[in-house]
């Protein structure tokens, strides 16, 4: 499971506790523990509806990176929203196939209204992208992984 599947599941996860008569739910696979809770006093990182979910990032960071190559892998050094494309109608700036060298921009993120363009720390050939465009992204979350 990437981080990316993690992260629909614990929504999904969320979204259907919302409904159910359960106050809470835990899950742990391949060493990443998720507590869905309908307590409010639990930290929460992510909420959906009255349900927050109770779990530690830099867990959920650390595993994803555990079942990611570090060697292969660039990782976003900051929060805010992943753009692929330096505009919605324009190419994206990688793809799966590309070759890219060390200091390639390879996405943009938005912060508090500014469009930071992300480079490269590695070169390589891109096997998978992990973020989907427009979305969220947190520090350290893996961005794409080299072959």
């Amino acid at each position: 499971m990437n981080f990316e599947e993690l992260k629909n599941f614990t929504f999904e996860l969320i979204d259907k506790l919302d409904h159910a008569k359960a106050d809470n739910v835990e899950i742990e696979f391949e060493g990443v523990k998720i507590l869905v809770s309908k307590n409010p006093g639990a930290n929460a990182l992510l909420q959906g509806g009255g349900t927050s979910l109770s779990i530690q990032q830099n867990a959920v960071v650390e595993t994803a990176q555990e079942l990611l190559p570090e060697d292969k892998t660039i990782l976003s050094p900051m929060v805010g929203t992943f753009y692929a494309a330096p505009a919605p109608d324009a190419e994206p700036f990688v793809k799966v196939g590309d070759r890219i060298c060390a200091g390639d921009v390879i996405c943009i993120i938005e912060a508090m209204k500014l469009m930071n363009e992300i480079t490269a720390d590695k070169s390589g050939v891109v096997k998978e992208i992990l973020v989907e465009n427009a979305s969220p992204i947190g520090f350290g979350q893996p961005i794409l992984v080299l072959e």
